[in-house]
C-alpha cells in the first residue's frame, strides 16, 4: 500500500472539505483514516448517510453538510456523488440536477477518485467477484468527474499514484 507524499499532503490541506470517492473496497476508507492522522486538525466522516437514505432529500442533506463549519478541513468517505451513482447503477433511479446543484454549495472542495486498479482486483477477488455493478460505477463515477466544476484528482493505493483527473471533450460510453 503506498499513500500519497508529503507535498501532496500539503496541497490537501488547502480545502475545506476533501471528498473520497469509489466504488466498493478501492481503499477510501484506508485513504480517509491516513489523511486524517496526517492532517492536523482535520474531521472525519465515513460514509454520512451509511447506506440509510430512506426517504431523505438528498439536496438539502448534502446542502446542510456543505454549510456546515469545521475546525479544519473535513475529509469525507462518500457524498452525493455515490448516491447518484449507486443509485443509477443498482436502482434505475436518476437524479439530473443534483450534482449541478450542490457542487456551487462545495466552495474550497475537492475530490479524491479512488481508482480501482487491476492489482486490487487480483489480490481481492472475494469482493470483485460480489460486486457485478463494479464496472459500470466505476464508468458512471467518471462520468460525473467529466462534468464537475471540482478539483479532481485519482489515487490508486495499489501504485501511490495520485493525479489530476483527466477530463476528455469525447468520453467513450460503457461497453464499448
Amino acid at each position: 500500500m503506498k499513500y500519497p507524499s508529503k507535498s501532496q499532503i500539503k496541497l490537501l490541506k488547502q480545502y475545506r472539505i476533501i471528498i473520497l470517492e469509489s466504488a466498493d473496497q478501492a481503499g477510501k476508507s484506508t485513504l480517509g483514516r491516513y489523511l486524517h492522522k496526517k492532517i492536523k486538525g482535520s474531521s472525519y466522516y465515513h460514509d454520512p448517510l451509511d447506506n440509510k437514505t430512506g426517504r431523505i432529500n438528498l439536496f438539502n442533506y448534502y446542502k446542510n453538510i456543505a454549510e456546515k463549519s469545521f475546525d479544519g478541513p473535513a475529509i469525507f468517505d462518500r457524498s452525493f456523488y455515490s448516491g447518484i451513482v449507486y443509485d443509477k447503477v443498482c436502482e434505475h433511479k436518476t437524479h439530473p440536477t443534483l450534482q449541478k446543484r450542490l457542487e456551487p454549495y462545495y466552495e474550497n472542495c475537492c475530490i479524491i477518485y479512488c481508482e480501482p486498479s487491476k492489482k486490487n482486483k487480483i489480490d481481492r477477488p472475494e469482493v470483485y467477484d460480489m460486486d457485478e455493478f463494479g464496472e459500470e460505477l466505476n464508468f458512471e463515477f467518471k462520468k460525473l468527474w467529466q462534468k464537475s466544476n471540482l478539483p479532481v484528482y485519482t489515487w490508486d493505493y495499489v501504485t501511490g499514484t495520485f493525479d489530476n483527473f483527466w477530463r476528455f471533450e469525447d468520453f467513450e460510453t460503457y461497453g464499448k
